[in-house]
């Protein structure tokens, strides 16, 4: 048996063993599944943990991933299934996977939200409290209170 003749195998047990430490996991993710349109990194991986770590080294930027059994690669994801349900798609052996260790928006200064709104659109378990916004992406993150009770109002800088 030569080397191109185990691929098919050894990609099918990269897919398995993924299979297990996601049934572990209380997270969502998939086999079968991928994340499209939300790839910010792309790189060739010898094997799903390998793609893990990656992802977990880059957090907070890295909310997601796919590894693709089928080729060996890892795509790093800058958002999640749960934000964009329409952009995942079926890829038989691949796996998506949703980090559990990804930062809150609005929780640190370096990942600010835009608004109090956009952050309960994201983080749907926030509520009421003081979180770091950057209104349009170049000015200081400031902390202001967010009403999480009534749909993310408040949000301006304080004077």
């Amino acid at each position: 048996m030569n080397i191109f003749d185990a691929f098919p195998v050894l990609a099918v047990v990269a897919v398995l063993t993924a299979t297990n430490v996601i049934a572990d996991c209380d997270v969502k993710s998939g086999t079968g599944l991928a994340l499209t349109g939300h790839a910010y990194s792309s790189f060739p991986v010898r094997d799903f943990e390998q793609c893990y770590e990656r992802c977990k080294a880059d957090e907070p930027k890295c909310h997601s991933l796919n590894y693709h059994g089928d080729h060996m690669r890892c795509d790093l994801n800058n958002s999640t299934r749960t934000l964009h349900p329409e952009f995942v798609v079926e890829k038989p052996l691949s796996v998506y996977f949703e980090s559990r260790y990804r930062v809150s928006v609005g929780s640190q200064r370096f990942v600010a939200g835009r608004t109090c709104e956009d952050i309960l659109s994201r983080e749907h378990s926030a509520v009421d409290g003081f979180y770091w916004l950057n209104s349009n992406g170049n000015e200081d993150p400031y902390v202001t209170f967010c009403n999480m009770t009534n749909g993310g109002g408040g949000g301006h800088l304080p004077s």
